[in-house]
């Protein structure tokens, strides 16, 4: 059966190459062409076509579909939000054609994507099933670890707050104090280090503290994750906030099997929560601002199509052949500057002139865009492959993952996607940090919440007629 399905195989992968490659050539030759918005709207409506047609015989892949529709749409909207938006950049007259530039980037690499998606999926990887189906945690004690890891995610963002003696979401300007200014203290690395690795903590616990609290309808878990909530909200850090929202939902739906209609009202109120945090942090309710600001503010929620179009008019033709990635590379920054000078944060700082103001963030391009700025097309293409195969991946660990409806499974299933398709789709080799801290977060609480092999009957039975 298995060669029958994969019989076609080697000519679909080589029309689909040919195809990538061609679509690849276009982008170098008339990727800012007039057309080319129209061009780039097809391929990502038809990158999400093809993925739904891959997944319509397997019955839990609903959320890789789900997110080449969501990526479709959300680069068609950028595109014409960026030039909306404008007033919150400073970007030189040819904005309309890097605009158009990057949008194609964007759609071209989505359009790869689910071409490799569609072959990557007959080939499952027997390690990773094997992996993900041994995998026996305790419930009881991943709660318990959970619990003890909220507590000192929110006893470190207290100790940073009465150390530095202010919390940006009090302050009279919460966009612009949500990152520690150096001008705040003379240490501000050590507070910034302590303030991510709180959100690290939160971030991975709370979600799985409220489901408790849901579930078994505790209050403690309920007071418990509201703190951690407020914990994150305190440091203004919305993707953390985000990934909390989406990962709770998504526990709720995989223990269940499916989300709740009432509960999608939920994922709605999380977005115009995230639209309407813009509103703040670019002070549009301020009595000097007029409606246009309003809607400026807006639109700049999901900046990826501008802010990739800023990015490439400021480089021109230069390009970063590979520096931005040098993030990947572990504990290189321990050891080396290379990494804190060439990471994606600092290059797009150093682009728009922002180095050395006390911003952490740097702009987000997507990975897509990441790979156009280090290689041009040709790292568009490459990243597109392995976005794709990444997305092939994920489906087949979530497969295993997901017949058991267990909590520990839909915990790591939920984390992966969130991680995959939000965090490193949207900012790039930026969200390297959040995803390994994640990761090694991850592997301690299983760890220690592991299911523990029961001594054998018969050295039950020695142990207890020894005298």
């Amino acid at each position: 059966m298995i060669e029958d399905n994969r019989s076609g195989l080697p000519l679909k992968a080589g029309v689909y190459a040919a195809v990538s490659l061609a679509i690849t050539l276009i982008l170098v030759l008339s990727g800012d062409g007039d057309f080319s918005p129209y061009f780039a709207s097809l391929l990502a409506i038809t990158a999400a076509v093809v993925v739904w047609r891959s997944n319509r015989d397997r019955p839990r892949s609903g959320l890789i579909t789900l997110f080449f529709s969501l990526a479709a749409a959300h680069a068609i909207f950028g595109y014409w939000a960026a030039g909306k938006s404008t007033l919150t950049i400073w970007i030189g007259s040819n904005a309309q054609q890097m605009f158009r530039r990057s949008f194609f980037v964007i759609a071209a690499t989505l359009f790869v994507a689910a071409l490799t998606y569609d072959v990557a999926l007959k080939f499952p990887s027997r390690v990773i099933h094997n992996s993900c189906f041994r995998l026996q945690i305790s419930e009881q004690r991943l709660l318990s670890f959970a619990r003890m890891s909220l507590v000192l995610g929110c006893l470190l963002v207290a100790y940073v707050g009465i150390a530095v003696g202010f919390m940006p979401m009090l302050t009279s300007n919460p966009g612009a104090a949500r990152y520690l200014s150096p001008d705040l203290t003379t240490q501000y690395e050590k507070y910034q280090w302590i303030v991510n690795l709180a959100l690290d903590f939160l971030t991975l616990s709370v979600p799985l503290v409220l489901f408790s609290g849901w579930k078994f309808q505790r209050i403690t878990d309920w007071l418990l994750g509201l703190a951690g909530v407020f914990g994150v909200l305190f440091t203004l850090r919305r993707a953390n906030l985000v990934s909390v929202g989406l990962v709770l939902l998504l526990l709720v739906a995989f223990t269940r099997g499916r989300l709740p209609r009432r509960y999608l009202a939920y994922a709605v109120f999380l977005v115009l929560g995230y639209f309407a945090s813009q509103l703040i942090f670019l002070n549009a309710f301020d009595d000097k601002a007029d409606s246009q600001d309003g809607v400026t503010a807006s639109l700049s929620g999901l900046p990826e199509v501008r802010d990739l179009g800023w990015a490439m008019s400021l480089v021109g033709d230069k390009r970063f052949y590979g520096g931005t990635f040098i993030s990947l590379v572990p504990l290189l920054g321990r050891f080396s500057e290379l990494k804190t000078q060439d990471s994606l944060v600092e290059v797009t700082k150093r682009l728009i002139g922002m180095e050395g103001e006390g911003i952490t963030g740097g702009l987000r391009i997507t990975f897509a865009g990441e790979g156009f700025l280090n290689f041009g097309a040709l790292g568009s293409f490459v990243i597109g492959i392995i976005f794709g195969w990444l997305c092939s991946s994920l489906l087949h660990v979530s497969e295993v993952l997901l017949k058991k409806r267990d909590l520990a499974s839909s915990y790591l299933a939920a984390f992966l996607f969130v991680w995959l398709c939000f965090w490193l789709y949207l900012a790039g080799t930026e969200a390297t940090g959040a995803i390994r801290n994640g990761s090694i977060l991850i592997f301690i609480l299983f760890y220690l919440s592991r299911v523990r092999k029961l001594p054998e009957l018969s050295t039950l039975n020695v142990c207890q007629t020894a005298p």
